[in-house]
């Protein structure tokens, strides 16, 4: 087992304070490529670490001796504070039977109590990506022009003591993050000729969707072909001519969606105007809070109990490339279009 102690939870360094990411610095932890989930699913930044080869399902986390892994994604539900644990534990066999649902390895917490002393700490972490504080590193390949505008700021701190001396103790903990993240991302939208001839009433009667055939793109009367018939194969179709579609056989309901979509402001360079002619701009607002509180009661110098809870909450915004109404995707660096809030609790009684 791989035993990390209050020191190295506090000063070995871990990108926005992430204490989950030192299972990594064991040997025989990876982290396959493209195996990730979505923010609003894992806000709290777990990962799902496979272990000696073994699938991710058969690690298992553990906060104060309870359960802290979630059913479906594998991954651990809380992330705790490293200023509110004395010790993380990463055992890669030899569990006990208790364990036995753990094939892989098993990622143990244990919290902080308070003492006959009152002691605390504060902290701030502090990443700006702003100018005049470069801190990342930018892809050459993907953003020539550097990497994007990125500001995450955690705060909070901790304080632990009697509550009767030598008899109850005390601790909690609270930290607080505000991330800021801003990016670009190409999209398609309707061309200026469809938005003049299918959102509106055109002189002509027919929506004109024949830019789209540059590419081929033939569009077929969809009442028309063997739909109707017990096999159908879609032969026998007929196309609409250049494209031309009678504005009757619109539906207003799709039209009125349309309507949501931005208008083009981008001209792609090989000259096709209906393809990625559109550059959005996306801002995500990330906000967690995430508290603490234990408290131990020595019964006698062999007999003691406690109780921890631990409740954080994350709110996810960020609109898609067309706006809030109609969505649209988001940058890779984001990952996430829409708004997402989410309550993470975990209690131990021991």
């Amino acid at each position: 087992a791989t035993t990390f102690t209050t020191s190295d939870l506090t000063s070995l360094p871990d990108y926005e304070r992430s204490i989950l990411a030192l299972e990594f610095t064991v040997p025989g932890v990876t982290l396959p490529n493209g195996d990730s989930t979505a923010p609003s699913e894992n806000p709290q930044g777990s990962y799902r670490a496979r272990i000696n080869g073994r699938v991710y399902g058969a690690t298992g986390y553990q906060l104060d001796g309870t359960d802290n892994q979630d059913a479906w994604l594998g991954s651990a539900i809380i992330n705790p504070n490293p200023d509110s644990l004395a010790e993380a534990k990463l055992s890669m066999q030899n569990y006990d039977a208790e364990n036995g649902y753990v094939s892989g390895g098993l990622f143990v917490f244990t919290t902080k109590s308070g003492s006959n002393n009152l002691h605390g700490s504060l902290f701030e972490s502090l990443i700006n990506n702003s100018p005049g504080f470069q801190t990342m590193g930018a892809d050459p390949f993907t953003q020539p022009d550097g990497p994007q505008p990125f500001k995450s700021n955690q705060f909070g701190g901790s304080i632990g003591g009697p509550v009767l001396k030598n008899k109850l103790f005390f601790f909690g903990d609270a930290q607080i993050q505000r991330r800021r993240v801003d990016d670009s991302v190409l999209a398609t939208v309707p061309t200026n000729t469809v938005r003049n001839t299918c959102f509106t009433i055109a002189s002509s009667g027919f929506c004109d969707l024949s830019e789209y055939l540059a590419n081929s793109a033939q569009v077929y009367d969809p009442l028309s072909g063997d739909y109707a018939s017990s096999s159908p194969q879609g032969k026998n179709r007929v196309k609409f001519v250049n494209n031309q579609i009678p504005q009757s056989r619109l539906s207003q309901q799709a039209i009125n969606i349309l309507k949501y979509f931005p208008a083009p402001n981008n001209t792609p360079s090989n000259g096709v105007i209906y393809k990625n002619n559109y550059l959005g701009s996306v801002a995500q607002q990330f906000d967690r809070q995430q508290y603490d509180t234990r408290e131990d009661y020595y019964i006698d110098p062999n007999d003691s109990v406690f109780g921890r809870y631990t409740f954080a909450t994350y709110h996810i915004a960020a609109p898609g490339a067309f706006g809030s109404l109609a969505g649209g995707p988001s940058p890779t660096s984001i990952g996430f279009a829409g708004i997402s809030d989410t309550q993470n609790l975990s209690l131990s009684v021991g």
